[in-house]
């Protein structure tokens, strides 16, 4: 119940060889690479990693959902709550990434972005909410 990003990394530092053991055997372990695109980054655009869509991730857009289940590029609104100040998150968001940890029709990870605000946010998420997923209606 106590385990957010935070407290993972601080086992990490101080365990470092435990750690590299931990990362090259967890398949959950989650990287990003930076590319030249995103080094010569415009902050107008807050260019995010790519994802497994192909097209980089949009902080707080993009959501990581298991293909098994769903499209890349499938729009699917959540509801859900901001961890740090628990109040609503309701919006629109669209399936450009998966994971390893992301398994099962009721799970998305949200990314939050870059940098300290969004490390903070992402390392306290574990709130609920409910998944919409918007399909366009059949011909008839």
């Amino acid at each position: 119940e106590n385990v957010s990003l935070q407290t993972i990394r601080r086992w990490l530092k101080g365990n470092p060889r435990k750690a590299q053991a931990l990362m090259n055997k967890n398949r959950s372990y989650v990287f990003f690479r930076e590319t030249e695109k995103q080094r010569l980054h415009d902050p107008l655009r807050n260019l995010g990693p790519v994802g497994a869509s192909g097209v980089q991730l949009t902080p707080e857009r993009s959501v990581a959902i298991d293909r098994k289940y769903y499209s890349m590029g499938t729009p699917i609104w959540i509801q859900t709550r901001y961890p740090e100040t628990k109040k609503p998150l309701n919006r629109l968001f669209i399936a450009q990434d998966t994971g390893g940890a992301i398994i099962g029709p009721v799970r998305g990870d949200l990314f939050w972005g870059a940098g300290p605000r969004a490390r903070r946010i992402a390392g306290q998420m574990k709130e609920p909410g409910q998944l919409f997923v918007l399909l366009p209606r059949p011909s008839s």
